[in-house]
């Protein structure tokens, strides 16, 4: 059984057409990488996504390359709350 724990929520949000998302990093035992086979995963049981569970969960590599550095699919970028 793949459990999906909420770890922290991190010190920055996430920008996406004006609308700001909460980070969170969350560790499975199982990858749990939306992106996992388009290219290998960070294989350390940490990911990030929004503070909902049921949201998509990416990766270390993969939330940066993909998600945040528009390489791929993203149109977010982080935010440092004041």
């Amino acid at each position: 059984m793949n459990r999906l724990k909420f770890v922290k929520q991190m010190p920055f949000t996430s920008l996406h057409d004006n609308i700001k998302l909460e980070v969170g990093l969350w560790r499975a035992d199982q990858n749990q990488c939306e992106l996992a086979g388009k290219t290998n995963c960070d294989d350390s049981g940490l990911y990030y996504g929004t503070l909902d569970q049921r949201e998509p969960k990416f990766c270390a590599r993969h939330f940066y390359q993909e998600v945040i550095s528009c390489e791929g699919t993203g149109v977010y970028k982080l935010v440092d709350e004041k």
